[in-house]
């Protein structure tokens, strides 16, 4: 029996054995977490085309505006502590798409025109909304080496360098972490809601890559 075969009968890890909030978020989200990155991994190709990129670019507008914009009227109001410790409307992401998009050669009239999407994640909680921005913020990770790809292969530097995939620049780690020490921070403030941030984490996961790269 190969080692693959081995591999694929050992039984998977259950998430409250894994002694980490991140890990045990980890182990909830991965196949949904996987599932989104293969849908995605034509954005490496070396065949990539601009339109392709613009497509899936309008695709991430259409979701995070209207979610962006629900977070930032609970944030206003100040209904939620944890948003305000993480200085959420820093971590907004729509203005760089729309850059982007502009960029691509979208115009103003066609972006408005755009078809929002409305099977969005629930916001209801802070669970909710910590597990969502788990999802979103977790994304800027990989995305410096996604922006030297389009750099390399589709020639967007400089002035027509892509922003959303690189909207943190040298600040991406710290901003991670300091997200991620707010979630440890919430847990352990409220142990019974780390099961609803995980599900709300696979939930966002799937509901995204439903929207952004359907089959």
């Amino acid at each position: 029996m190969s080692l693959q075969n081995q591999a694929s009968k050992v039984a998977p890890i259950a998430a409250e054995r894994v002694d980490t909030v991140l890990g045990r978020i980890k182990v909830h989200t991965e196949s949904s977490h996987l599932k989104i990155e293969s849908r995605l991994a034509f954005l490496m190709s070396p065949d990539l085309s601009h339109g392709e990129l613009g497509q899936l670019l309008s695709r991430f507008y259409t979701f995070l505006v209207p979610q962006e914009a629900r977070l930032s009227a609970i944030d206003r109001l100040q209904q939620d502590p944890w948003l305000t410790e993480l200085s959420y409307p820093a971590r907004i992401r729509a203005p760089a798409i729309l850059h982007d998009l502009i960029t691509l050669g979208f115009a103003q009239r066609e972006i408005a025109d755009f078809s929002w999407c409305k099977d969005l994640p629930p916001l209801e909680t802070p669970a909710q909304r910590l597990g969502f921005l788990y999802v979103i913020e977790g994304s800027s990770l990989g995305g410096r080496i996604i922006s030297n790809h389009l750099s390399k292969t589709l020639g967007l530097q400089g002035t027509t360098a892509m922003h959303y995939f690189s909207i943190y620049g040298a600040e991406t780690g710290p901003r991670w972490k300091a997200f991620t020490e707010t979630l440890k921070r919430f847990v352990q403030a409220h142990p019974a809601q780390e099961k609803n941030l995980c599900n709300s984490a696979h939930e966002s996961f799937e509901r995204l890559t439903e929207w952004v790269a359907p089959r």
